[in-house]
């Protein structure tokens, strides 16, 4: 498992349309999430990007969002470089236009970058989790968390 401290960070969603039934003809839509990491180069090597396997937990600490993927990578992206650049504009411009040529089969979403006005709740947007579902599946773990805070 590797860690990853991008120089700036976007998170993109893909919405894919699968074939489902018996004859193929019915569609259903599988969403995921990716974080598209870019480093800056220096004079002897230059700019590079990754794109993770799939934003599969998030963490939060004060300064960073830590997106774990599927392989177990963890992309720990300080909350202040949410931004394209010149190492991810490229690519996520020929994102674009592989999935144009898809005729819809996989549509590319560029999410809005975080401010102190839409603070995202990655969490929950990226696992698909409303705050109450959220609490509900982890509240033996939240409960005693709770009460220790309140008795401070």
């Amino acid at each position: 498992m590797s860690d990853y401290t991008p120089d700036n960070w976007v998170v993109i969603k893909f919405t894919q349309q699968v074939k489902s039934g018996n004859t193929g003809y019915g569609r259903t839509e599988k969403v995921f999430y990716k974080v598209l990491g870019g480093w800056s180069g220096g004079y002897l090597d230059g700019d590079s990007w990754r794109l993770n396997s799939g934003i599969v937990d998030v963490e939060e600490t004060t300064d960073s969002f830590i997106f774990i993927g599927g392989s177990g990578s963890r992309y720990i992206c300080d909350k202040t470089q949410e931004c394209l650049r010149m190492n991810t504009a490229g690519i996520w411009n020929q994102m674009q236009e592989v999935s144009e040529s898809t005729a819809g089969d996989v549509k590319l979403e560029l999410m809005e970058p975080d401010n102190e006005r839409t603070r995202k709740d990655w969490k929950a947007m990226i696992l698909n989790v409303t705050p109450e579902e959220f609490i509900a599946k982890y509240e033996d773990v939240l409960l005693p968390v709770m009460k220790r805070l309140a008795d401070k």
